[in-house]
């Protein structure tokens, strides 16, 4: 499942996110979502806007890895109103090589962006 996030144009502020692993038990078929300890991985994000280009101002750095959180910086021009809304996923690449893509669901999450008032 997909999750929404609103980012007035123009905005520098951060934002934070938490990683999460989601496992599903093959005899209920339950989902859980867990944190996971990020230790010696890395993190991009790949954000797209609404014609598919890709927006190459919006970086991700860790904020806690141990707890696979991350902070999510932006210029000013990174998001315009008129390009949203915006799709993004999280790529994080362990110290095999193997890239484990956040959120885990089909679908990418969304920026979307309003006017600033």
């Amino acid at each position: 499942m997909s999750n929404r996030y609103e980012v007035p144009e123009g905005s520098t502020a951060p934002l934070d996110f938490q990683l999460r692993n989601v496992t599903r038990d093959p005899d209920t078929g339950i989902e859980t979502e867990s944190e996971f300890d990020a230790t010696g991985m890395t993190v991009a994000i790949v954000v797209r806007d609404r014609t598919n280009a890709l927006v190459p101002t919006i970086t991700v750095a860790w904020l806690v890895i141990a707890e696979s959180k991350v902070r999510v910086s932006f210029q000013a021009a990174s998001l315009v109103a008129s390009l949203g809304p915006y799709t993004f996923r999280f790529e994080v690449t362990d110290g095999a090589g193997k890239i484990h893509k956040y959120p885990m669901s089909v679908d990418p999450d969304f920026f979307d962006v309003g006017f600033a008032a």
